[in-house]
């Protein structure tokens, strides 16, 4: 997220592969019939990006 750069103290964010992500939604829905109905999990791994707002505030 190109704005929690700017911001003070830097937060903690997940970064999620958005590409994957697409890929999978887009492969899963051309492979269901439509009307299938069935739920479907995709276990997608992001990666937490430790910042600043992460830990003990300072002075403490």
């Amino acid at each position: 997220i190109p704005v929690v750069r700017e911001v003070s103290p830097p937060l903690t964010t997940v970064a999620l592969p958005l590409t994957e992500m697409g890929e999978q939604v887009i492969a899963l829905a051309l492979r269901t019939p439509s009307g299938a109905g069935r739920s479907r999990v995709l276990r997608i791994e992001g990666n937490v990006v430790l910042r600043g707002s992460t830990g003990a505030p300072p002075g403490s």
